[in-house]
């Protein structure tokens, strides 16, 4: 695990381009969950990537880590943190997990050591970085369950960045609707390669944001009215196509 993943990214492009069975005027990186924002800081650097689909966008891993903690041990530093934490992961098998596996991922030694090591997993300051065409994926689910601070954001920096970006919303019904589609992983490869298809070809070519109307209304429905009116995705233009069929 390391931060700046342009530079194992740059490595894989390096190959892919010395191959002759490789175009390599289009070439595509993809990030699933953490690896949302792996890809998208990769490609604010390696500009042979054509272009870049984040499922989900994700802007501050440090932000996220320290929003799901409970507020004790987020305010807790020192001892105090390790003592808390030690108590609730007595308790809890997922908190142990995570732990154990940052113990190996990151190297960390101590439990307070997990916030600090995702300091350095942000995209803020990369907004004028990012030239190349983006998909962001969101899934019903993932926006219920993502606190308010977070989706702004992410929509925030989204709406921000130079490059054109491209939504795609899956709601409930589309069976798609949990953590980067799964369970209804033809729904998300759908929308992908359709995605894929119209941008290699250039038809059409890439235009503003986007942001599909079934997505407005999930995030007014989980976070307020005044989440899109502070985005002013209100202003923005919208998709009406059902995201289902990969539209």
């Amino acid at each position: 695990m390391r931060p700046d993943y342009a530079v194992p990214v740059k490595a894989v492009v390096d190959y892919a381009v010395s191959r002759d069975d490789v175009d390599v005027l289009r070439l595509a990186l993809i990030g699933y969950s953490l690896g949302g924002l792996l890809a998208l800081r990769a490609a604010a650097f390696e500009p042979r990537i054509r272009a870049c689909i984040a499922n989900l966008p994700t802007i501050d891993v440090g932000n996220a880590t320290r929003a799901v903690w409970p507020a004790a041990l987020r305010r807790g530093s020192g001892r105090l943190f390790e003592v808390l934490f030690g108590v609730i992961a007595k308790y809890n098998a997922h908190v142990r997990c995570i732990y154990h596996h940052a113990e190996w991922s990151l190297g960390i030694q101590r439990p307070h050591d997990f916030l600090e090591a995702w300091r350095p997993y942000s995209l803020h300051g990369l907004e004028r970085k990012l030239h190349r065409p983006l998909l962001c994926l969101f899934s019903e689910d993932e926006i219920a369950q993502t606190s308010k601070s977070m989706i702004l954001e992410t929509m925030q920096f989204l709406t921000a960045i130079e490059a054109p970006v491209a939504m795609r919303f899956f709601p409930r019904r589309s069976g798609a609707a949990s953590h980067c589609q799964m369970g209804g992983l033809h729904a998300a490869q759908a929308s992908i390669f359709d995605w894929l298809d119209d941008l290699m070809r250039l038809e059409p070519a890439p235009g503003p944001l986007c942001v599909p109307r079934e997505l407005v209304e999930a995030l007014k429905r989980y976070h307020g009215t005044s989440v899109v009116e502070e985005l002013h995705l209100d202003r923005k233009r919208h998709t009406t196509e059902s995201t289902i069929a990969g539209s």
